[in-house]
């Protein structure tokens, strides 16, 4: 799977409440991304995956976002789960603000 989804990363400190309540932001988000993701893929298992994290800031932390972002992948794709992930590539790249987005590509190891 290779796919750009155009939305900004939230950090997991904006996406969750005490005891992993999800805020209205999270909701938000996670009907954002999941109907942004393709229908058809289904990710490999067991999966390499690279995460870019297009941030408009330099102080956000490139790993926030992965937890709820495994999850919400989970979410669309129900026969995956993040414990699939055997190796992951992270990387953060700073762009000008309204030019955030998330990028994601899965191979099979």
């Amino acid at each position: 799977m290779k796919c750009k989804i155009n939305v900004k990363p939230l950090s997991d400190n904006k996406l969750r409440l005490w005891r992993h309540q999800k805020t209205t932001e999270y909701r938000k988000y996670e009907k954002q991304i999941l109907s942004l993701l393709p229908d058809e893929e289904l990710l490999p298992k067991p999966t390499r995956i690279f995460f870019t994290f297009w941030f408009s800031t330099k102080r956000c932390d490139a790993t926030n976002p992965l937890k709820a972002l495994c999850d919400i992948l989970w979410k669309k794709y129900t026969e995956w789960d993040d414990r699939y992930i055997y190796e992951a590539n992270i990387k953060k790249v700073i762009v000008p603000k309204w030019e955030e987005f998330i990028d994601i590509q899965t191979e099979y190891i």
